[in-house]
């Protein structure tokens, strides 16, 4: 299976920091995977990888989390999106969570991902 390039780093690493969308990332990293997130439903979604995971893993850390949510909060970011952006970050083995911070940002991922705000503004 063929290593992630540089190129493909640098554009998961762009839509972790939500500096791209959904769609930008699927036609940029095409090679890798491809995906289904059915706008109808936060609950329809599929990732199919072609290629193993990125070694080593692009970190995900409370601070992604956290401008993720205050862009949310602020109303530049539809709760969609962000919960397709938190399917992503858990389904993509490309992504790797901090041991030191695996149990809470796995929690708010999960709840971000079944778009359970509630649960994201007590967690």
């Amino acid at each position: 299976m063929a290593e992630i390039t540089h190129v493909e780093r640098q554009v998961l690493e762009e839509y972790r920091d939500l500096r791209i969308s959904l769609e930008e990332l699927r036609t940029l990293v095409s090679a890798r995977m491809d995906f289904n997130f059915r706008a109808q439903s936060m609950y329809t979604r599929g990732i199919n990888k072609h290629v193993g995971p990125a070694i080593p893993g692009i970190p995900i850390e409370i601070r992604h989390l956290e401008a993720a949510y205050s862009k949310w909060k602020n109303g530049e970011l539809p709760m969609l999106v962000l919960s397709d952006w938190a399917s992503m970050l858990l389904m993509n083995d490309d992504y790797d969570i901090a041991d030191d911070e695996s149990d809470v940002v796995a929690e708010w991922l999960n709840h971000a991902a079944i778009g359970e705000v509630g649960a994201i503004i007590k967690g």
